[in-house]
């Protein structure tokens, strides 16, 4: 293929192929405050003392509150685009998460805190209607002895209009019949003993899950939580021009 034909979202990948194996774009800083850990446990529907009372203690040792974990793994695509991957859709490519890898929480990250967000490029897969772009994502407080966060990506540039046949490893697995148990009774103390309860009934049913509705007050708001407010999860308009889905798709993160 001749470089005069390639898009910019091509050429973008071309440049940053050869540096796979290491770290890609610069250091950034990830600060989340106490309003939008709010916010975020409202639109997840996850409320946590831990999370959003800052004047409540926890054995664990922390002297306030701390994010959410998937708060922070939200703003994955904020740090794929300041390290160079194009994820802002145009009128000749989109970007879409095809998934996880591995994503482990190893420490903490105190509200108010600052970390450091890298980027480190494993491999881009280059196919004649797409680019399939693997990273790994390392979350730490400057000084800290371990960090906040790693987890691995793979997320797919496509070129022309999205279809995501063909761009999956594998099949999706089969969903497994329900298992047997009771729901999680409500404990206002959550303490050790409530989760020593909870890890010993690992394998369990642990109470009923509801139907998820995302409406598009809830989903503008996770966008700009995370730092994407792509058209691809925001703008009808440009969907229905550009799109296989004919309106906005709910951000992968956000469900």
């Amino acid at each position: 293929m001749r470089v005069a034909t390639l898009t910019g979202a091509r050429e973008a990948l071309y440049a940053l192929a050869p540096r796979a194996g290491g770290r890609i774009g610069e250091v950034a800083r990830l600060r989340m405050d106490q309003r939008e850990e709010d916010i975020f446990a409202c639109l997840i529907g996850d409320y946590d003392p831990m999370h959003n009372e800052p004047g409540w203690t926890f054995e664990g040792g922390w002297d306030g509150t701390i994010v959410l974990g998937f708060h922070v793994l939200s703003n994955l695509h904020r740090f794929l685009g300041a390290a160079g991957i194009p994820v802002k859709s145009s009128s000749d490519h989109v970007f879409v998460s095809l998934g996880l890898d591995r994503v482990r929480f190893i420490s903490s990250l105190p509200v108010g805190s600052e970390a450091e967000w890298t980027v480190d490029l494993r491999s881009i897969e280059e196919r004649a209607d797409a680019g399939i772009v693997k990273t790994s994502h390392h979350v730490q407080i400057p000084g800290a002895e371990r960090p906040m966060m790693i987890a691995e990506h793979t997320g797919a540039v496509i070129f022309g209009r999205p279809d995501l046949q063909g761009l999956l490893d594998e099949e999706p697995p089969l969903i497994a019949g329900i298992p047997s148990g009771h729901p999680i009774p409500e404990s206002k103390k959550h303490d050790e003993h409530f989760y020593a309860g909870v890890i010993a009934r690992s394998g369990e049913w642990l109470g009923v899950t509801p139907w998820t509705v995302v409406d598009k007050r809830g989903a503008d708001l996770f966008n700009l939580l995370s730092g994407s407010p792509e058209p691809i999860h925001s703008d009808p308009a440009w969907d229905r021009h550009h799109g296989p889905w004919g309106t906005s798709v709910i951000h992968p993160f956000h469900l």
